[in-house]
């Protein structure tokens, strides 16, 4: 038995085992319901249904501006400010799921740290696996409004009323940011950005696959981007010494309403599209662009987008 046959071995076991569980998956969705499922498993097909029972995790006191780190790659994370000056976590879990093979969902491992305060949940345990519905997996944090959190990995997340700084990475799903402070950090692989009452120094938010929506957002940096989605940003500001923004679509049209008493240069362009400064349109065939200056022009702004027009209001009104 050569190596190549030794090699081709585990492939061929997982390529059988994933043509077992489609024919599973279709005699569930054509018997429907619990028949279904029986049906499955005679067939070979091991269903069994998602359990998990969380845990109580008592409140962690962690001082007034702890550094907050959240990693769970699978779970819609919820962040709010606590009542108490403590630090509450809530697993709601709920799996509503049909589970084929070995992916058991693990508890939230919650622990103190120098700083702060870390919560993470281990992965699976790398067998092959595959689930019918959805998980469900969520988790809700609240912590002293003066915190910095940091969400490494999520399903998405909703973060609002934080002071001390932001970072969040979806890996698949939404992000939501309301009422922050200090510099807000915001990535999702695929997924919208949402972000309304923000004033930070650094505000950077992105999505490889999603519209970007922000309103009432000042910082003294501020880019907003996205791959594939359209931009609204209402009553936007740069300011302070050196400040910039950059506001850039791949693909999609770009809205943006600048607060009133701003003060900037501002140069819109596009590739394929219009561009308009309150109300003066300038287009080509193949390029457009307009540069304005607003109020004592000291910001530099730059709006642009690879593929749609560009609509901005300058002195505030929508």
């Amino acid at each position: 038995m050569g190596p190549a046959h030794l090699m081709r071995t585990p492939l061929v076991a997982m390529l059988i085992a994933v043509e077992v569980f489609l024919a599973g998956l279709m005699i569930y969705a054509i018997k429907g319901g619990h028949a279904g499922w029986v049906s499955a498993n005679a067939a070979g097909f091991p269903l069994q249904q998602a359990s998990f029972k969380a845990s109580p995790i008592a409140p962690m006191a962690a001082g007034l501006a702890p550094t907050v780190s959240i990693d769970d790659a699978n779970a819609h994370v919820t962040v709010g400010v606590s009542n108490d000056g403590l630090v509450h976590v809530e697993d709601l879990t709920n799996p509503g799921a049909l589970l084929w093979g070995s992916a058991p969902i693990a508890p939230l491992h919650v622990e103190r740290t120098a700083s702060g305060v870390s919560i993470t949940r281990a992965g699976g345990d790398g067998n092959l696996s595959f689930s019918i519905g959805d998980l469900n997996q969520a988790i809700r944090v609240d912590v002293p409004a003066g915190s910095h959190v940091a969400i490494g990995h999520s399903s998405g997340a909703d973060v609002s009323g934080i002071a001390g700084g932001v970072e969040v990475t979806s890996q698949d799903g939404h992000v939501t940011l309301q009422g922050l402070r200090g510099d807000v950090t915001a990535h999702s692989d695929d997924g919208r950005i949402e972000a309304q009452d923000i004033n930070g120094g650094r505000v950077a938010l992105s999505t490889d696959d999603g519209r970007l929506r922000l309103s009432n957002v000042t910082a003294a940096s501020l880019d907003a981007s996205t791959d594939d989605g359209s931009i609204e940003a209402y009553r936007i500001a740069v300011s302070g010494p050196g400040s910039r923004a950059v506001v850039h679509t791949g693909d999609g049209s770009i809205t943006a309403v600048l607060q009133p008493g701003s003060n900037a240069t501002v140069a819109a362009s596009t590739d394929d599209g219009s561009v308009t400064i309150d109300g003066n349109t300038s287009s080509g065939d193949d390029h457009a662009e307009q540069t304005v200056k607003v109020g004592d022009g000291s910001a530099q702004m730059r709006v642009s987008s690879d593929d749609g027009s560009i609509h901005l209001t300058t002195n505030g009104a929508q």
